[in-house]
């Protein structure tokens, strides 16, 4: 599983303050290009500018008890 890092800024409406807002999200099939393509439609609808998206973590193993 890919951890991957989504970056975006907005301004709001009442406050000419930029506020930068970073999230960690994973996506079904693992791939950055998916993660791109969600967040561009997002940022689309919200009026959010998206600033950047990239790769962070790969997680290798998922150990669970018994």
């Amino acid at each position: 599983m890919k951890v991957f890092e989504v970056t975006t800024e907005y301004a709001p409406s009442d406050s000419k303050e930029i506020i930068t807002e970073v999230q960690y999200v994973t996506s079904d099939r693992d791939i950055i290009h998916q993660v791109t393509e969600h967040f561009k439609l997002y940022c689309k609808e919200y009026n959010v500018d998206l600033k950047g998206v990239r790769e962070v973590l790969t997680v290798v193993q998922h150990i669970e008890t018994k």
